[in-house]
């Protein structure tokens, strides 16, 4: 028995697999809207493909959904041999957030199941893909998709009693200032046509708990501030620079505290200290911010944020972390690793054309084959460390020349 699934993760690529009667149980569960794409499954084999849709407000609704695509086997194998499973959890998704039913309060759900040919195989969504865009419409920005070449300040490895922060003992910015890290960027990634640039961890790291800190603005050292014109030169030179803002969706308690909490946006303290950050941000020069661990939050709250932060700060490109849902991606690019999504994007190109992602490769996974391969499937190659050489201006977005012309 071969067939082919809908691995509805990240982007969403297709998983072939061959199993033989009374085989082992295979199983691919996932949640939405943290883990899935979308609420929908898919699966087909050489005469048919079939369809499965939940068809629900998440934003109204305020609960996740289990997608499952499995084949039994084993004891387990019936009659009915490979086929779907849909889960409705009734499970409230953060501490303190109401649960999916409250009581005396009832919901309904549509569920689409459509059949179709192989060659057809996403026309049995279309049930979704029709409510997806009445409800949530297009993308809502132009995708820039030149090549970012990322950098770490620091690492966990550097942590030590001298350098609290484990900043790179051969810059050691926290002493040095920003020079020395700049410089390397223009030699690494400016000099191999790079137009964009992204930071992380520019404050550092905390040597307790969760390493990335909440504070990626508010807590830089003296001397990060005091050479602050070093990062200006980026800008003079045509460059966007970006910097990664660790653990976005909470809010620390003390610097290096190891107390931190998942951001409440009816909380007025919770949302001050994260335009505190973003303002510092703007104040600096930065042109795009990374919003680490975002998807912390529930979808319902992170979008509502998302959106009064980009009316705050219309100037900035803001990025969501390992890979947004449909309904962000509809609002700002996504981010993910080359790990995860290994193949072309296909519920994101269905359901959201026109989308920016960034992939990223770690610094043993740059060579051109990624490179180019990330850049065949319109998304943004990421390359950490390393340069892959290229001309940017080639990997503009049309609407994006037009604009310019």
């Amino acid at each position: 028995m071969k067939f082919t699934y809908l691995d509805g993760r990240d982007l969403g690529q297709w998983r072939t697999v061959e199993k033989k009667k009374g085989e082992p149980i295979f199983w691919a569960g996932w949640t939405y809207p943290d883990d899935l794409y979308s609420p929908v499954v898919l699966m087909h084999n050489d005469r048919f493909a079939i369809g499965m849709s939940l068809i629900y407000d998440v934003l109204a609704e305020r609960h996740d959904v289990r997608g499952v695509t499995y084949s039994e086997g084993g004891t387990w194998f019936g009659t009915a041999g490979m086929g779907f499973d849909l889960h409705v959890d009734g499970a409230a998704r953060v501490p303190g957030d109401r649960p999916m039913l409250e009581p005396g309060r009832t919901a309904a759900y549509r569920v689409a199941v459509r059949f179709a040919a192989p060659a057809d195989r996403l026309d049995t969504l279309a049930p979704y893909r029709d409510y997806f865009r009445k409800r949530f419409g297009e993308v809502k920005y132009t995708a820039d998709r030149r090549p970012v070449f990322g950098e770490t300040t620091s690492l966990v490895k550097f942590i030590g009693d001298d350098n609290p922060r484990g900043y790179s003992p051969t810059q050691r910015i926290d002493r040095a200032g920003w020079k020395p890290f700049v410089d390397e960027m223009f030699t690494r990634a400016v000099a191999n046509g790079y137009c964009r640039v992204m930071i992380w961890a520019p404050s550092g790291l905390y040597r307790v708990g969760d390493n990335y800190p909440c504070e990626f603005m508010t807590e830089w050292p003296a001397k990060l501030v005091e050479s602050i014109d070093q990062l200006r030169r980026f800008e003079r030179a045509g460059v966007t620079m970006g910097m990664w803002w660790g653990r976005s969706g909470q809010v620390g308690e003390g610097w290096d505290s190891g107390r931190m909490h998942i951001r409440d946006i009816r909380n007025a303290k919770d949302v001050e200290a994260g335009w505190a950050e973003l303002r510092l941000a703007a104040d600096r020069g930065v042109d795009e911010v990374g919003l680490d661990a975002s998807m912390l939050m529930g979808v319902w709250d992170r979008v509502e944020w998302l959106r009064q932060a980009q009316r705050r700060f219309p100037g900035m490109n803001l990025i969501t972390e390992a890979s947004e849902c449909d309904i962000g991606h509809t609002l700002a690019p996504t981010f993910m690793t080359y790990q995860r999504q290994g193949e072309a994007p296909v519920l994101a190109d269905w359901l959201n054309p026109g989308h920016e992602s960034w992939i990223m490769l770690r610094w043993q996974e740059v060579n051109q084959k990624n490179f180019d391969r990330i850049a065949g499937w319109g998304c943004v190659p990421v390359t950490m460390s390393l340069p892959v050489r290229h001309d940017a201006e080639s990997f503009k977005h049309p609407t994006t020349q037009a604009a310019e012309q």
